[in-house]
């Protein structure tokens, strides 16, 4: 997403934050989690207080700010840097104070919604909620719940149609002379007969990250998508892994064609995405016709080792083949697929983006919506509002918005879709708007068959625009409020083992000072409101308004258990990594000193994406004071005798001087695994003090999961944790420093270091087979500088895996 510049014509722009709500009261009335201790006598309402630095610490700040996508005006060292929150404050309240009407005559303003088949934020909202998980702030794109949802825009019989409806805002939204401003871009309608003769090459991520779930929906989304094929249509298959390959060459194909495909898919090694997607343009551009439409349709976990030289060649590929009528698509799937991978990829391509979890999302996608994906009705569509004298846009609810047309993109649109915009506009002086001025809408686009510049336009004044009904702007408001409430809730999530108030740095201060009640509420009255105008039950908005009452009770007693045995405060190290007793747990050890570089922790210190990942807490082990102020001040009172190294990495050899070796500390478990478990996994993130000062020098600190089994190695110590290009954890490691993994370390004491984000190994086991792990830390060259890890969510599985650490979303 390219930042764009918004210039007020007499104001500076004032960012509003648009939070949200649902009734506590109902929640209170509700069973407390598991995750809250009985014995401390919790209620939900003690956490309504409760908050952490705003979502702005996420490494994406335009992403979650009320108006998600729109970018800041403010200069980019304040857009990047959350530590300038309260300069950011000053500049947009004062000129605001000394605001005066200038007549400056009318403004154009260019606007971006994305692709309007751009919908993966909804999805994995949905998807996370259910499993009653927090939703992260910078994944949700308040634009693609608009884009997701059904609007009652009446088609044209021929080109674009405009409808806008206008009311008074309401929420935080509400304001003196503040009017909410819904548009509609409605294509005509065409049945799948009426489609022209496809070419669809798949790019099939069989990496090793996509082992089990992952794959599974990869293949039903494929055999869903496949048919409503037609025989005049033609399938290119690109298999992407480690070496991508084309494996079916433009050929007409039947289930049982595309079944056999499917059956051969193995994980296997890293992901080799430019590769895969410049094979996948060849082909495309091999078999180009011009009675035929070209799709590119990425599948995956977006689990890749990308760069940003990959995206420019990407975008540069997208941009050429486009004019030659090449489309791109990314498909999402698996439950740790990297939504900013998958989400720049799809922007550097021009192209649609879906996140699939399951094959009723697959149906609905790839059959209901088919005409929608593989149509297009207007390229480079560019809409323009021009308002009249002394009116500006106070929020934009979009991707994209300038007075300048050039800085924000075009898109397409398809058959039977519509491009929503929705806007907060104010007047300068509400005791003065004058009804009868004229406002003017404007669409610009390519005619796809004759390659005409086109325009459809529609004026109207402010005093028809009242007097009209709104059902469609109810419904986009309503849909707007849940997703801003998911974004200004995360902020508020319950952290049901806080740590002491003493090493918990000073909380910053959000712009939103309402509490999760509040914001639940809100969101909640939104909903109802929208439900109760319409004629007919809306099923998107019940739907929506059930997904409120279970995220809100989530956010405020915690995340499910999920089979969770740490429930307690007094849980054990393997109770809080998810092992319980039903799991064959044999012993384990502690190899370090309790309480100290070994500890249960509901959250490291305040850390924004710290906290455990299952059930209630997490196991944390450091080569220093855990709860240390200074991390570069790590030295433990004591070092540990009887502690292993590896002697393989997989299957190489390696050799670790251990008289280099400080403060290392160790936790050993014994497993049996089940009868039918083909492999196993855990999610771990690692921090050192020492990154990135000492990147590439002797102080080279490392955490290791060595793994004794029989089918490893022939129970010879191996190291399983590393990344994909096979380096051990540690700083000198590609996870610490990736553009597409941006974690934040703020309020966890390494922000004068660094983490890695969340990762997750994956390793093959043999059923019934006894086997030890044993995660270590530790100092190289010296005994200061502490390095941390969180250990959690270990799970056997009875899927095969290869042998892999991915990063997860």
């Amino acid at each position: 997403m390219n930042p764009s510049k918004f210039i007020k014509p007499y104001v500076s722009y004032k960012i509003a934050h648009v939070n949200l709500t649902l009734i506590l009261n109902l929640l209170i009335a509700m069973t407390l989690s598991a995750c809250q201790n009985e014995d401390m006598g919790e209620e939900p309402s003690e956490y309504s207080n409760l908050s952490e630095p705003s979502s702005t610490d996420h490494g994406q700040e335009s992403e979650t700010q009320a108006g998600t996508s729109m970018s800041s005006p403010f200069p980019e060292s304040h857009q990047q840097n959350g530590n300038d929150e309260e300069d950011i404050e000053e500049e947009i309240e004062d000129p605001v104070a000394e605001v005066q009407c200038i007549d400056n005559g009318p403004t154009q303003l260019f606007l971006s919604a994305d692709d309007s088949n751009s919908q993966a934020s909804p999805v994995l909202a949905r998807s996370l909620i259910q499993q009653k998980r927090f939703v992260p702030a910078q994944s949700m794109r308040t634009y693609e719940f608009l884009n997701y949802a059904d609007f009652d825009y009446a088609p044209p019989s021929d080109g674009l149609a405009i409808y806008p409806e206008m009311r008074l805002a309401e929420g935080t939204d509400a304001g003196e002379g503040n009017y909410q401003l819904q548009i509609g871009l409605r294509a005509s309608q065409i049945e799948i007969a009426d489609l022209a003769p496809m070419h669809l090459i798949l790019v099939l991520d069989s990496s090793g990250s996509m082992s089990g779930t992952a794959l599974r929906t990869l293949k039903s989304t494929v055999q869903t998508l496949s048919r409503n094929l037609r025989s005049s249509d033609r399938v290119s298959v690109v298999k992407l892994d480690a070496e991508p390959r084309l494996i079916l060459n433009h050929q007409s194909v039947n289930e049982e064609e595309i079944n056999r495909i499917l059956d051969d898919l193995v994980p296997n090694g890293i992901t080799a995405f430019g590769q895969a997607t410049e094979l996948a343009y060849e082909q495309a551009l091999t078999h180009q016709r011009d009675d035929h439409k070209t799709h590119v349709i990425l599948i995956s976990d977006g689990g890749a080792n990308a760069n940003d030289d990959e995206l420019e060649q990407i975008s540069a590929m997208a941009g050429t083949s486009q004019q030659a009528g090449i489309f791109l698509m990314g498909v999402g799937v698996g439950e740790g697929f990297n939504d900013g991978l998958m989400d720049a990829v799809t922007d550097a391509g021009k192209g649609s983006y879906v996140f699939i979890d399951s094959a009723d999302e697959a149906q609905h996608i790839f059959n209901t919506q088919f005409v929608n994906l593989f149509s297009i009705a207007a390229l480079d569509v560019q809409v323009s509002l021009t308002l009249p004298s002394l009116w500006s846009v106070e929020v934009f609810y979009g991707e994209q918005i300038s007075t300048v047309a050039s800085e924000v993109d075009t898109q397409n649109l398809s058959y039977n879709d519509q491009m929503i915009f929705n806007q907060v506009v104010s007047h300068c002086d509400p005791q003065a708007i004058d009804g009868s001025d004229e406002w003017l809408l404007m669409a610009s686009y390519t005619d796809p068959i004759s390659g005409e510049r086109m325009e459809t336009e529609l004026s109207f004044t402010f005093e028809e625009l009242m007097e009209n009904s709104t059902p469609n702007l109810k419904k986009g408001s309503a849909l707007i409020a849940f997703a801003e409430g998911l974004k200004s809730l995360f902020p508020l999530r319950a952290k049901p083992y806080q740590a002491p108030s003493s090493i918990i740095q000073e909380e910053s201060t959000d712009e939103d000072p309402r509490s999760r009640s509040e914001i639940c509420t809100e969101v909640e009255e939104r909903l109802n409101q929208a439900q109760s105008s319409l004629d007919e039950e809306d099923a998107e908005l019940s739907f929506y308004q059930d997904l409120l009452g279970t995220y809100c009770q989530t956010i405020t007693t915690g995340q499910a258990p999920d089979r969770s045995c740490d429930y307690k405060q007094d849980a054990s190290p393997r109770q809080a990594i998810g092992l319980c007793d039903n799991d064959r747990f044999e012993e384990d050890q502690i190899l370090g000193i309790l309480g100290t570089s070994v500890a249960v922790l509901a959250n490291l210190r305040d850390g924004s994406d710290a906290y455990a990942r299952q059930g209630c807490q997490l196991l944390a082990i450091s080569s220093g004071d855990i709860y240390q102020e200074n991390k570069q001040e790590g030295e433990l009172s004591s070092q540990q005798t009887n502690t292993i190294l590896p002697r393989y990495s997989v299957a190489e050899r390696v050799s670790i001087n251990r008289s280099n070796t400080f403060d290392m500390t160790q936790y050993k478990v014994t497993l049996t695994a089940p009868e039918d478990a083909q492999s196993f996994s855990f999610d771990f993130r690692f921090f050192s003090a020492e990154f990135p000062q000492y990147i590439g020098s002797e102080y080279n600190d490392a955490f290791y999961a060595i793994q004794e089994a029989e089918s490893t190695n022939n129970r010879a110590p191996t190291n399983i944790s590393f990344d994909a290009v096979g380096k051990a954890i540690e700083i000198n490691n590609n996870y610490f420093a990736s553009p597409f993994h941006p974690c934040s370390e703020r309020g966890t004491g390494y922000v004068n270091g660094g983490p890695t984000c969340w990762l997750r190994t994956s390793w093959p086991i043999q059923g019934g087979e006894t086997f030890t792990l044993t995660f270590s830390v530790y100092d190289t060259g010296d005994q200061i500088y502490t390095s941390t890890v969180l250990l959690d969510h270990f799970k056997f599985h009875k899927d095969p895996a290869v042998g892999m650490t991915d990063p997860l979303n």
